[in-house]
């Protein structure tokens, strides 16, 4: 995700959504490799344009380089159980984890 509204190549989730809910074989639309703290905002506005389950599942907040091939750090630590709790009130109905989280914020994300 570039940022709470947009998917990484510019579309707005309103357009990227409106391309796949139409679909009866599209049983869920989902997020992933976003950080932490746009998760609830990209729920709700995915959330306007479909009545489908919605997935998410977030790193930890660093963000990758492909110029350098590596991680960028992202210094906030996040409480995921908190997080949890929150993307479940925003329709997010199954929750895991992307690139960067391991068994411990896994273990967190009690609904």
């Amino acid at each position: 995700m570039k940022d709470a509204t947009h998917i990484s190549d510019g579309t707005t989730l309103e357009q990227a959504v409106s391309a796949v809910d139409k679909f009866e074989q599209v049983f869920a639309i989902g997020i992933n490799c976003i950080s932490p703290d746009l998760v609830a905002p990209a729920l709700k506005e995915i959330g306007k344009y479909t009545f489908k389950p919605l997935v998410v599942y977030p790193n930890l907040g660093a963000s990758y380089d492909p110029k350098i091939k590596q991680w960028r750090e992202f210094k906030e630590k996040f409480d995921f159980n908190k997080l949890t709790k929150k993307w479940y009130q925003e329709g997010a109905r199954l929750i895991g984890g992307c690139c960067t989280t391991g068994p411990t914020e896994i273990k967190q994300m009690i609904v």
